[in-house]
C-alpha cells in the first residue's frame, strides 16, 4: 500500500460520507414538513446527532485531499494555471472553501437557535421553530448545491 493510495482512500471515504450525508439530509429535512410519515423534529434530531460524523468526514476529506495534492505536486502548494483544467481545479477548490465556511456557519450559528428551542423542552413556539427550521434547511440546501458544483468542476477539470 502506498502513501498516495492511503491519502486518496481517505479523501474518497470522507467525500462519500460527507457529501452523501449532506445531500441526503437536505432532501429529508426539506421534504419532512410536507410528508405525513416524517416527523421533522425527529429528522432534525437525527441530523444534529450526525454532526460529529459530518465533522470527522469533512476532516478526512480535507486531510486526504491535502496529502494527495502534496504527493502529486511536491513540496510547493502552488496553484498551476497553465490550462483550462488547472483553472477549473482552482475554481473547484475555491468553491469548496466556500462550502467549508458555510458548513462551519451552519453547524455553529444556524443550528444554535434549534438547539436552544429544543433545550427549552420542546417546540412551544411553533413560529420560531418554523423560522429556524427553514434557515437550517435553506443553508443545508445551499451546501448541497455547493457540493454539486464542486463535483461538476472536478469532473470538468479531470476531462480536460
Amino acid at each position: 500500500m502506498t502513501l498516495s493510495w492511503l491519502f486518496e482512500s481517505l479523501h474518497w471515504l470522507g467525500t462519500t460520507i460527507y457529501c452523501g450525508s449532506v445531500l441526503g439530509f437536505a432532501l429529508v429535512l426539506g421534504l419532512a414538513p410536507r410528508l405525513e410519515r416524517v416527523d421533522e423534529v425527529a429528522a432534525m434530531d437525527i441530523y444534529r446527532a450526525w454532526g460529529a460524523i459530518l465533522g470527522l468526514a469533512m476532516g478526512t476529506l480535507i486531510l486526504g485531499g491535502l496529502g494527495a495534492w502534496y504527493l502529486q505536486h511536491g513540496q510547493s502548494f502552488r496553484w498551476p494555471l497553465d490550462s483550462v483544467a488547472d483553472q477549473l481545479s482552482v475554481a473547484k477548490h475555491l468553491v469548496f472553501l466556500v462550502l467549508w465556511v458555510s458548513s462551519f456557519h451552519l453547524e455553529i450559528w444556524t443550528l444554535d437557535p434549534i438547539r436552544k428551542l429544543q433545550a427549552e423542552g420542546g417546540i412551544s413556539d411553533r413560529a420560531a421553530w418554523d423560522r429556524t427550521y427553514g434557515r437550517v434547511v435553506s443553508q443545508l440546501t445551499v451546501n448541497a448545491v455547493l457540493i454539486l458544483v464542486v463535483a461538476g468542476l472536478a469532473v470538468a477539470a479531470a476531462q480536460g
